[in-house]
């Protein structure tokens, strides 16, 4: 996957992750502390990818695909709860949890190659 393709789907799970928490929201009644979360790793997410050609900026998507591994994962054990009722869709949250990790290890696989890239071009001086 490029680095530019890898761009856009970061901003498509983005939007999505955003559009998929506001139906959430209406739909159900979900306590406010669970789905603000949801909202701040979106928001994370579309801020990381404008800020993409900064220097900076995939180190940010990267951080921002780990938050959201991290929120997926916390979610998905405590769906697993026994006090939960068994309506909770912990099959989605699985798929949703191994997307990120796969997402994750996409970012960590575009940050080797574009530093391997940049090191390429601009080669640092050895010191004599």
């Amino acid at each position: 996957m490029s680095a530019m393709v890898f761009r856009w789907y970061s901003l498509a799970s983005a939007l999505g992750m955003a559009v998929g928490e506001t139906w959430f929201v209406v739909t159900t009644d979900k306590y406010a502390p669970l789905w603000l979360d949801d909202y701040f790793a979106a928001t994370f997410m579309l801020i990381s990818v404008a800020l993409w050609r900064r220097t900076y900026g995939p180190a940010l998507v990267l951080a921002s695909w780990t938050f959201v591994l991290g929120n997926l994962y916390a979610m998905l054990f405590t769906r697993l709860e026994p006090v939960n009722p068994p309506d909770r869709p912990w099959m989605l949250l699985s798929v949703l949890v191994i997307w990120a990790l796969i997402s994750s290890i996409a970012a960590v696989l575009i940050m080797i190659k574009r530093s391997r890239n940049q090191a390429i071009k601009n080669p640092t001086p050895t010191p004599m």
